[in-house]
């Protein structure tokens, strides 16, 4: 049996922006020599910095077969360094998106008990063939980032760029997906993602499952949970106004004998900052109906939640060929 739990931020309007800690990780693979996807990267970066402020701070990862911090964690005061290091990239060697990935969220996490958003922002193709490839592996990581209070944006570059594989990291890292397909969508692409920066308005988000009787958890597709005393847990860390996520859940039940069982109790809780952190908790029980007959069982499927599963395995089988092609398998 399929869960999707989807939710979605309040929108709010603040008056003025909350400073970012920023991690600008740039694929220079030998992938982004394709198509101008390495100029367009380099200008969407350059676009980036020149958006900063002088309370934020940044740092600037590159990455090919392997990562490297190119400009260490630093206020934006001097922004010519961040943007020579920019313009000095170049493609070469393999695509190791997940050391990238790490090395940018490890640059942020001493900095996650400030007042300020964390951001990890990631331009790339996102054509994998180095480190840890597996798109789901991928997705908790950014999952695991999210939930310590750093998000994952990406934004995917040229035509033959994997979908799947960046909207996956985006939410299952709490930030934002864009497609860059020219240099003119750049400035709609920013106002909306430094927008979305600026309206936090929920933090240390949790959702608790608590299982009826012979009910089990099997997968919790991208995100990391614990399970304890039949009741599984699974952090989602802040929410922005507008952000929508959605936490697709494999669930094995009993069967037995026909007629309307009880499924869950899922409790959502957060502190909501439109109200100076003050905790909210609510919860909602689920059922499901054990039946033969198969017109019902046609008519209470949710192909939505169909679809989803399907574009998830997609994308894992998708990811998988590519690498054993990149491979000579």
């Amino acid at each position: 049996m399929l869960l999707n739990i989807k939710l979605e931020g309040k929108e709010a309007v603040l008056s003025e922006r909350t400073p970012v800690n920023l991690a600008l990780v740039i694929d220079r693979s030998g992938s982004m020599s394709d198509r101008g996807k390495m100029e367009y990267a380099k200008e969407a970066a350059r676009r980036i910095v020149g958006l900063l402020g002088k309370d934020d701070r940044l740092t600037v990862v590159a990455y090919s077969t392997d990562a490297e911090v190119l400009l260490p964690t630093r206020k934006t005061t001097d922004k010519e360094a961040a943007l020579s290091v920019i313009d000095s990239l170049y493609p070469t060697d393999s695509t190791n998106l997940s050391g990238g990935l790490t090395t940018g969220i490890e640059q942020l996490k001493s900095l996650t008990k400030e007042k300020h958003v964390n951001r990890v922002i990631l331009l790339s193709d996102g054509l994998a063939n180095e480190g840890i490839t597996d798109p789901a592996e991928l997705g908790r990581i950014a999952s695991r980032a999210s939930e310590g209070g750093i998000h994952v944006t990406a934004m995917g570059l040229g035509a033959d760029y994997d979908e799947n594989l960046m909207m996956g990291l985006a939410e299952h890292g709490a930030g934002n997906y864009y497609f860059i397909e020219s240099p003119n969508q750049l400035a709609g692409i920013f106002e909306k993602e430094f927008g979305q920066m600026a309206a936090a308005v929920a933090r240390d988000t949790v959702i608790k499952l608590a299982l009826a009787p012979g009910v089990r958890i099997d997968e919790v597709y991208g995100y990391e949970y614990s399970v304890k005393d039949g009741a599984a847990e699974i952090k989602l860390g802040d929410f922005f106004g507008g952000q929508e996520r959605d936490i697709l859940v494999r669930l094995t039940v009993p069967a037995g004998t026909d007629g309307k069982k009880d499924l869950v109790s899922a409790s959502l809780s957060y502190g909501d900052l439109l109200k100076q952190g003050a905790p909210v908790s609510t919860t909602r029980t689920l059922a499901y109906e054990v039946t033969s007959d198969e017109a019902k069982v046609t008519a209470g499927e949710d192909r939505s939640v169909c679809s989803r599963l399907v574009s998830v395995d997609a994308a894992s089988v998708y990811q998988k060929a590519a690498v054993a092609y990149e491979s000579g398998d």
